[in-house]
């Protein structure tokens, strides 16, 4: 077998590359970018392009993988089923479906994906966000097209499906031109309803703006049943004696990050300026995507005051050397009196 016979039987020849599965995995890919690089924000090509992506891309590649074939003129002793629509009647098949059938089935496909795909990212923790959403359904479309082209390849280029203008002309010549007032009337509700489909979706890319990243950095304590709760936090401790609390982290920043929380003990005066401070305690945390964390700690005085303040410094990554409420990304503040000591002002405490 010649070289130029190989390829052709492996589908290379301008014949039979499958132009369509390529366009369907450029749109998709073009459609992610304009969704995620900010200088497509407010664009008609990201609302046109992330339109598409969303109700008609993956559709149309999950359609071309389960039905790989060309239509034939129908015989009912030829009639297959389809590996991924095998649940419908026997006369649905890759052999009976046309151009029009794939388009109608694929804008069906999609918006059911786009909702599964919605459902799957918020039960993983990821969230129904535009750029995960769009990343995720782009990789579905490249995955189809991919699948789609090895099972065009199963069969002869004769019988494989090409989207060609001698396909599409006459479906979109009868789609202009319908036959009865009925046909029309029915038209007429498809381009409504899929025009409105598109403006919804475009004004959803443009107008749906990502959450700003947070963290939520709280402070608890124990109950009288040793819970941690965010209610009646102590005001008095005693010089010499442990008093347990604990911090909570919540991580909304959008991936998982690691923080540092540094906790001091400030000797205050009447104006709130630190006359003296004292590292007690420093930790690192690595926190998951929308994950808590919590730690425990006991702070021992060694010294008594009545303006003695409890700071808790969060950082996102590692503290600085010298950590201060200026720098810090989140803090927490708990005023208290130290009483019973005979000691100086303020020393160390202990985990």
């Amino acid at each position: 077998m010649s070289e130029s016979e190989h390829n052709a039987d492996l589908g290379f020849s301008a014949d039979t590359v499958p132009l369509d599965l390529v366009g369907t995995s450029v749109l998709a890919l073009s459609g992610c970018f304009t969704v995620l690089l900010p200088v497509f924000e407010g664009t008609i090509v990201r609302a046109l392009l992330g339109s598409l992506l969303v109700l008609f891309l993956p559709g149309y590649a999950i359609v071309a993988a389960a039905f790989p074939r060309k239509m034939f003129d129908p015989q009912p002793a030829e009639y297959e089923e389809s590996w991924v629509f095998g649940f419908l009647p026997s006369t649905v098949s890759d052999r009976t479906f046309g151009v029009l059938g794939r388009v109608i089935v694929a804008i069906v496909l999609s918006i059911t994906t786009a909702i599964l795909t919605g459902v799957v990212l918020s039960f993983l923790g990821v969230g129904v966000r535009v750029a995960p959403l769009a990343e995720a359904i782009t990789a579905l479309v490249l995955v189809a097209s991919l699948v789609a082209v090895g099972r065009r390849l199963q069969y002869p280029p004769e019988e494989r499906f090409t989207l060609t203008t001698d396909r599409v002309v006459p479906v979109v010549s009868d789609f202009m031109h319908p036959g009865s007032r009925r046909e029309l009337a029915v038209n007429v509700v498809v381009v409504v309803c899929l025009l409105t489909s598109v403006a919804s979706v475009g004004y959803a890319i443009e107008n749906v703006r990502e959450p700003e990243p947070f963290t939520d950095f709280y402070l608890l304590s124990p109950n009288g049943s040793g819970e941690f709760t965010m209610d009646e936090y102590p005001t008095e401790f005693v010089e010499g004696e442990p008093t347990r609390l604990a911090v909570a982290i919540g991580n909304h920043e959008g991936g998982r990050t690691t923080y540092t929380v540094v906790g001091e003990l400030q000797q205050v005066n009447g104006e709130e300026r630190v006359v003296a401070e004292e590292e007690f305690w420093r930790t690192e945390a690595v926190v998951p995507a929308n994950g808590t964390w919590q730690g425990t700690h006991n702070i021992v005085p060694t010294s008594t005051g009545d303006d003695v303040r409890v700071v808790y410094l969060l950082y996102r990554g590692e503290a600085p050397e010298n950590p201060t409420r200026q720098n810090a990304y989140r803090t927490l503040d708990l005023h208290v009196s130290v009483t019973a000591s005979n000691e100086t002002a303020l020393l160390d405490t202990v985990r």
